[in-house]
């Protein structure tokens, strides 16, 4: 799952930023942000399952 996460953020980040540096950096903010999401949504669901 995580690597769809990073996948997909390198993506979205071709499409503002040509780049390659600048590209690399916002795939690693975007695909942090991704995990940090996908990981709290899955604590909140299991939280609410209790």
């Amino acid at each position: 799952m995580e690597f769809l996460i990073i996948f997909f953020s390198y993506l979205a980040s071709g499409m503002i930023e040509n780049n390659m540096i600048i590209r690399i950096f916002l795939t690693i903010i975007f695909s942090l942000a991704g995990i940090i999401a996908f990981s709290a949504t899955k604590s909140f669901l299991g939280t609410k399952e209790k």
